[in-house]
């Protein structure tokens, strides 16, 4: 079990323990719920001088304190950030592996190596869906509609409710990200066994891309010729298609979902 799975166990743990069962989990109102007479915990939204730092946590073996930065616009990157900070106070603080954190962006990147940190974006990412109760609203299927659903329903960001779901899955995934048409990054699964393009988008994949405003986005994705997207020769194989959709958000950013199964594969793989 890696870091970020031990850490969304736990937090699902906790939760079920403490009779949270249904959603949207309010960080605000779990934090209420771990803390007694025994270890007294608060939260509050702060102004911090460094607008890089995202929040922080502080405690010793009788209390904590965790503080947000009050300047984060985005309710999405708020609730996650408050829920990474309850992680620390729970995993870390409470069992005195370490007293204080301090956490900009960069603690929270999947690339980050600190298992602490990693523990801790696992705990908010099952504090903010808990897999039993996003299970009662979602399928769990990968697509732009049930992501969207989530989103809703949990406050948790888009690109949070796309890692949960990876982490949820068996089946190869991945989340491309450009901005402007310039290749950003790449999030995947566990599954997912081939390199991804970092090439810019073109006219027509950017003709392509769904309005990620509507109100009525793909609930599936579509097959495409996989050399527009992945080199398609890996050790587990030889791939000509793969599954896509990409929606169009705001400030130029593209989110595209790519999938492939066994039927991508081309005939020398599966024979082989």
């Amino acid at each position: 079990m890696t870091k970020e799975q031990s850490g969304a166990v736990q937090a699902e743990s906790l939760l079920e323990d403490l009779g949270f069962d249904c959603l949207p989990i309010s960080v605000n109102d779990f934090v209420g719920a771990i803390s007694d007479d025994d270890f007294q915990v608060t939260i509050e939204s702060v102004p911090f001088n460094s607008p890089n730092i995202l929040g922080t946590a502080l405690g010793n073996a009788n209390s904590a304190i965790i503080a947000i930065n009050n300047r984060i616009s985005d309710p999405g990157r708020r609730n996650f950030t408050a829920a990474h900070e309850a992680g620390h106070v729970c995993l870390h603080i409470m069992a005195q592996k370490r007293s204080s954190f301090e956490c900009s962006k960069e603690q929270f990147s999947s690339q980050y190596h600190d298992p602490l940190e990693r523990e801790a974006n696992g705990f908010a990412s099952g504090l903010l869906l808990p897999r039993n109760l996003i299970k009662k609203i979602s399928p769990l299927d990968v697509s732009w509609a049930q992501i969207d659903l989530l989103r809703k329903s949990t406050g948790a960001s888009r690109e949070v409710v796309i890692r949960r779901l990876f982490s949820l899955q068996r089946s190869a995934y991945a989340l491309v990200i450009h901005h402007n048409g310039q290749f950003r990054r790449v999030v995947k699964s566990d599954s997912f066994g081939f390199y991804i393009n970092n090439s810019p988008l073109s006219q027509e994949q950017i003709a392509e891309c769904e309005d990620g405003k509507s109100n009525a986005l793909p609930d599936d994705l579509e097959a495409t010729d996989a050399t527009d997207w992945v080199e398609t020769r890996s050790k587990h194989g030889e791939i000509e298609e793969i599954y896509k959709s990409s929606i169009m958000l705001e400030n130029g950013f593209v989110y595209t979902l790519l999938h492939y199964d066994e039927d991508c594969f081309t005939d020398a793989s599966i024979e082989s």
